[in-house]
């Protein structure tokens, strides 16, 4: 397991679904779905700092599985 298929499992055991991640991130749910299952290796561009910044450690998922809205600013 990648990193990047790490961090989607992680994301899910907080209660992140893969439509909530993809639209957190700017990628479809099948992007999601393929990082997650190794068929692609990486997301790319901002959509890779994007997943990499969502942090549910610290911030959690909300009760309706809303996901935080992550900003393009840096």
């Amino acid at each position: 397991m990648n990193i990047w298929q790490t961090k989607i499992s992680k994301l899910e055991a907080y209660g992140f679904t893969l439509s909530g991640i993809a639209r957190a991130i700017g990628i479809e749910p099948q992007s999601v779905s393929d990082i997650k299952h190794g068929r692609t290796k990486e997301p790319r561009g901002m959509a890779a700092v994007k997943l990499y910044q969502l942090r549910p450690d610290i911030f959690g998922a909300s009760p309706t599985g809303h996901v935080q809205e992550v900003s393009d600013a840096a």
